[in-house]
């Protein structure tokens, strides 16, 4: 939550929460929409996985797996923000 509220100016934030049936049909369509489908297949059994992804092209740039280092997050946010300034 810390770094959404540092971030919440230049970055979207997008949970797709698979915890049940109903919630992972709710994720699968608002994937559809933001045009992640195939990223979500991909990693919807992937329990706490985080991606940042280039909302323009939809290239992902950086994934996590269960990661807890606020600062790994803040670099790669960071360097995203940087490149498309």
């Amino acid at each position: 939550m810390a770094i959404m509220k540092k971030y919440e100016k230049t970055t979207q934030f997008v949970f797709l929460d698979v915890t049940n049936a109903k919630t992972t049909k709710e994720a699968e369509v608002s994937a559809k929409k933001l045009g992640i489908s195939d990223f979500f297949k991909a990693n919807k059994s992937k329990t706490s996985t985080v991606a940042i992804i280039n909302s323009k092209t939809k290239d992902i740039i950086k994934t996590f797996q269960g990661e807890s280092d606020k600062k790994a997050y803040e670099i790669a946010l960071n360097s995203i923000i940087k490149k498309s300034n």
